[in-house]
């Protein structure tokens, strides 16, 4: 984009005036410094070529949002989604003669928590929990205290079997939690389980003198 000037000088030495010409703009801009995602997930800033748009967009290629640099070198661009769940983003300058610069990236940070965990039952037996969350969270079990029964993982196919260290067949009321890699951790899910625990023997066991009733 430089200006050049251009002049005719003849063998008097008189000098024309000059001419200017300007070269195309071929100079792609430098990728964006600095680049930074707010923690809402609702604004990307950094730096980059004054007056150049910038253009963000996500892994499929969807733009986001787009702004353009100041004169102080340095640009906001707000989001049309907020984006808090890993995603990585996209962020390249493009000059006001169409240059674009090679991509800056960003990811998001996670803190969607994981939705909680569905279709849980227990087994007949009460020594495994099963259900289905987001694949590779931790699934925690707990009794209704609080402590820790059981933990597991969440396979590829979106399913976890959680052994349990204590079978429950006494109609606790246990918790399920999916906690993703993040640390996010999911509403709770319960499940009740069967009361197959049959009741202690009576005892102290008696029979009035009349035979007629009986105390324990």
């Amino acid at each position: 984009g430089q200006t050049l000037s251009v002049t005719s000088t003849d063998a008097a030495g008189n000098t024309s005036s000059a001419a200017t010409i300007s070269a195309p703009d071929t100079t792609v801009p430098a990728e964006p410094s600095g680049v930074q995602l707010s923690d809402d997930g609702k604004t990307i800033s950094g730096k980059g070529e004054v007056g150049s748009t910038v253009t963000v967009t996500d892994a499929s290629g969807k733009e986001l949002g787009t702004g353009t640099v100041g004169a102080d070198g340095s640009f906001s661009v707000t989001l049309t989604t907020p984006q808090t769940n890993g995603q990585t983003l996209s962020v390249v300058s493009t000059d006001t003669a169409g240059n674009t610069s090679d991509p800056a990236s960003v990811t998001a940070k996670d803190t969607t928590a994981p939705t909680e965990p569905s279709g849980i039952q227990l087994s007949d037996d009460g020594k495994t929990i099963s259900g289905k969350g987001e694949v590779g969270s931790t699934v925690t079990v707990t009794d209704a205290s609080g402590k820790a029964l059981g933990i597991g993982t969440v396979g590829a196919d979106g399913t976890f079997s959680v052994t349990l260290a204590t079978p429950q067949t006494n109609g606790q009321i246990l918790s399920v939690v999916s906690t993703d890699t993040a640390g996010n951790a999911s509403d709770p899910a319960s499940v009740t389980a069967k009361d197959s625990t049959a009741p202690v023997e009576p005892s102290d066991v008696q029979l009035d003198a009349a035979g007629s009733i009986v105390t324990g």
